[in-house]
């Protein structure tokens, strides 16, 4: 195939190459020079062992190195399409529309002849409906080399296909930024991107060790009101002289839990750990740079153990690294006290699920944050500090009726939207949304707010922080790298602190209604 282009302006150019997916409507191209991604239409010159094919049309992608494009064709003859679907149905050709360019792993293996007819990358999926009738559904096989996973192409095919499929429109889903390489690591089966709006909250003064000015809090939701809400506790929190600020504890936990013959057995081995703490951690650090081995808690039931190890991870969430020291330790520890058995989770400290021991002792990161407001600025808001600390009291006595983790409004408000916006793992706010807040009017009538968070996870890089518009929400905050994941969590906890104050605000006097009926009216089309 040649592909004939013009860019810039100046003079055509010719670049070889071959197809790699044809139809009579589009052509994907594999080229053996990159061409410039400011290219926006092309000609081609398909070449067969009967005929040579003239084409063209508008350039709709190309990925980052410039050597894979897809083409939209704006002029596809009768020709042609009879060429396509004779290639379709014709497994012997070597424009079959699936034809890949042969990886390392594939350069010296046969071509499966399987693999080059495009009607067998699809295989029949019997399923029964609702009304007990038999439906057949063409499910596509698509590749799964890395080489070919996360490029515009397949994701383009994938999403084609499931519209298809579904008899859906997805146009939505095919537009982001990012560069498909970026995906890899963070998802698997790419169609596209989920938008959610992004608004800014603030501004917040915040007095802590590791962030200290105001700042301006990007947030992530589709709910009405949330935002003027965050940005009306962040101004009475910054009229008072903002939200001091502290990090008490920062200790990733995990959990394995061993079985011995007896209790005695167990107490031994209670006894091994401590004296062999020294070697347990020098086998724990060796699995990662970023990893330390802060302790292990021993904790007997009987003749069941759970080892409670306690690490640091830096500035990643790290459960993986956890994880991965856990496995090698227990192994080792399985090697050297041959216990009946062993497994690497308990449930005693649980990532994604609350547990009274990550309440009350902490998992992550623990912070504290307080606030002192004035009177006066109190009662500007139409309520006082006395009315302020009844309602606490209520909202008390039923979180203690609903056996509830944790007192407050609505911690998971602020952790999720501010998780989606910055590239956190959204499903940790079953941990992070637990804390517990006082509201009381102090001796001199002012207005005592405070917050505890004990389960608080910040990341700063690994996981999403890196994508696209997740790493320009943590560089908003200054959050984005090494070193700052502190800094993160101080800023988290100030947000959700100033959330719950406005939100106190509004129920205790009457706006609450007002406000979502202003700024929440998201009324379903008719």
């Amino acid at each position: 195939m040649e592909f004939r282009f013009k860019a810039d302006g100046g003079k055509f150019r010719i670049v070889q190459g071959f197809t790699n997916n044809l139809h009579e409507e589009g052509v994907s191209c594999r080229l053996r020079e990159p061409i410039p991604t400011t290219v926006s239409y092309a000609y081609l010159s398909v070449v067969t062992d009967q005929k040579q094919y003239a084409v063209s049309g508008r350039i709709t992608w190309i990925n980052s190195l410039g050597n894979e494009c897809g083409v939209k064709l704006e002029n596809a003859t009768t020709d042609w399409k009879q060429f396509i679907l004779a290639t379709l149905n014709d497994p012997r050709t070597s424009l079959a529309s699936d034809r890949r360019t042969p990886n390392r792993r594939q350069t010296n293996l046969p071509i499966d002849a399987d693999k080059r007819n495009s009607e067998r990358r699809f295989q029949d999926l019997t399923a029964e409906t609702s009304d007990d009738e038999i439906q057949k559904v063409k499910i596509k096989k698509f590749l799964r080399n890395k080489a070919t996973t996360y490029t515009a192409e397949m994701i383009q095919s994938r999403r084609e296909w499931l519209a298809e499929l579904t008899q859906t429109q997805l146009k939505h889903l095919a537009h982001f930024s990012e560069d498909p390489e970026d995906f890899k690591g963070k998802i698997e089966s790419p169609i596209g991107v989920a938008h959610v709006p992004v608004g800014v909250a603030g501004p917040l003064r915040i007095n802590g060790e590791h962030a200290r000015g105001v700042f301006f809090i990007p947030m992530a939701t589709t709910e009405g009101a949330l935002i003027t809400s965050y940005t009306f506790g962040s101004n009475i929190v910054t009229r008072s002289g903002g939200v001091n600020v502290k990090l008490l504890k920062d200790a990733l936990k995990s959990d394995p839990t061993f079985v011995f013959k007896s209790s005695a057995q167990a107490q031994s081995f209670v006894t091994w750990i401590e004296t062999n703490f020294g070697r347990i951690k020098e086998i724990a650090e060796k699995t990662s740079g970023h990893l330390h081995l802060l302790k292990a808690v021993p904790m007997i039931n009987g003749r069941r153990v759970i080892l409670c190890f306690h690490f640091q991870t830096g500035d990643a969430v790290g459960m993986n690294m956890a994880y991965k020291a856990t496995d090698v330790v227990c192994k080792m520890i399985r090697d050297s006290v041959d216990p009946e058995e062993f497994w690497p989770h308990s449930s005693f400290t649980t990532i994604k699920k609350t547990t009274a021991e990550n309440f009350v002792n902490g998992y992550g990161k623990s912070v504290m944050a307080d606030v002192t407001i004035p009177r006066k600025l109190v009662e500007r808001f139409h309520t006082t500090p006395e009315q302020m600390e009844r309602f606490f009291l209520r909202q008390l006595l039923g979180s203690a009726q609903g056996v509830l983790f944790g007192i407050s409004a609505h911690m998971a408000n602020a952790m999720t939207a501010i998780a989606i916006a910055c590239g956190q793992d959204a499903a940790l706010v079953a941990n992070t949304h637990c804390a517990n807040i006082t509201c009381e009017a102090t001796r001199n009538g002012d207005l005592y707010f405070s917050a505890y968070f004990p389960s608080m996870f910040a990341a700063t890089v690994g996981g999403g922080t890196s994508f696209g518009t997740a790493r320009e929400c943590l560089e908003i905050l200054g959050c984005y790298g090494t070193g700052k994941s502190k800094r993160f969590a101080e800023i988290i906890a100030a947000t959700a602190m100033a959330g719950e104050i406005s939100l106190m605000t509004s129920i205790v006097n009457g706006t609450y209604i007002h406000a979502h009926e202003i700024f929440g009216k998201n009324r379903p089309p008719r």
